[in-house]
């Protein structure tokens, strides 16, 4: 951070050559735990910002976006989700969104980071919205991969919040086949995998292509949603993978009849005809995407320890 007039600047990077500059009032709370440093300050633009080592996760005035954009697609694809499993999500808001579902008789959430958990429900109360005090949530500290060889349930629906797998994070070695056979043993028949799958810029796809390529090898049916996210400067993607299940295939009317059935309370965000829109993925990143799986070539001084492709 460095300072200016009354404020400081959070410098956020974005990708290797590019930094989006929030205007920070004050810092709210800054802790390493025992797997990452954790940054919560107050924005002028954005509101409390949650940053994990030095990269911004989400910004209380345009979460919604981005956790919307994540749960919903999937959800309402399914049929009938009435278990529901979500893999990091810290903050409490992608469980928060996956209990607006009234069908959902049960939603687990595994994090590895206890402390990282206790402080966005102590600092970030909005974000969760009093989902870890529903009845239905059961919460689990553990590593996800670790937890997963020993689960024995079966979910309709599991969405990955997890971070960017970079060295040095909680989230190394996670996005891997290994992971993916395991994750496709808990999921039940007919149900549907989602995962945010990083940036989409047209000068940065690497992580992007890298992880779809892989969950290719994975699943048959892979869809790609994408919304900007203002706060993160960029286009960000959740990928969705399912033996059975297509989102594409339901129309607007379908998606917002069950929108109407099915949840507890309004969106801001996600409708028939956002829906619409967040799979209508530009040419050139179609093009970017479809080459890469041609001929899978990465950027100078960059590889792929964690993706088996």
């Amino acid at each position: 951070m460095s300072k200016a007039r009354n404020w400081w600047w959070f410098i956020d990077r974005i990708g290797d050559y590019e930094s989006h500059m929030h205007a920070i009032t004050h810092t709210i709370c800054h802790e390493r735990t025992e797997y990452q440093e954790v940054g919560i300050v107050n924005s002028v633009v954005y509101g409390k910002i949650l940053v994990l080592d030095g990269d911004m996760q989400s910004s209380q005035y345009d979460e919604f976006i981005y956790h919307e954009s994540l749960v919903h697609p999937a959800m309402i694809a399914h049929p009938n989700p009435e278990k529901v499993l979500v893999l990091g999500g810290g903050e409490g808001a992608t469980l928060r969104e996956v209990l607006r579902h009234k069908t959902v008789k049960k939603a687990v959430m595994v994090d590895i980071d206890k402390r990282l958990v206790e402080l966005c429900r102590e600092f970030l109360p909005e974000y969760s919205a009093g989902a870890f005090e529903d009845p239905r949530t059961e919460v689990v500290f553990a590593d996800v991969l670790e937890w997963m060889k020993t689960c024995d349930e079966k979910f309709d629906v599991i969405v990955g919040d997890l971070t960017d797998p970079l060295p040095q994070t909680p989230a190394y070695g996670l996005y891997s086949m290994p992971f993916f056979e395991l994750l496709k043993r808990r999921l039940s028949e007919g149900g549907i995998f989602v995962t945010q799958s990083s940036r989409i810029s047209f000068v940065d796809m690497y992580l992007h292509n890298v992880l779809y390529k892989t969950m290719t090898e994975a699943f048959p049916i892979l869809r790609t949603a994408c919304a900007h996210i203002p706060g993160f400067d960029v286009p960000w993607s959740f990928t969705s993978a399912s033996y059975e299940i297509d989102p594409i295939k339901l129309n607007r009317e379908e998606i917002d009849s069950r929108i109407s059935s099915r949840l507890i309370s309004e969106l801001k965000y996600y409708d028939g005809e956002t829906h619409t829109g967040l799979f209508a993925l530009p040419l050139h990143v179609r093009k970017a995407r479809r080459e890469f799986l041609e001929d899978p070539k990465f950027p100078e001084g960059k590889s792929s320890p964690v993706f088996i492709i």
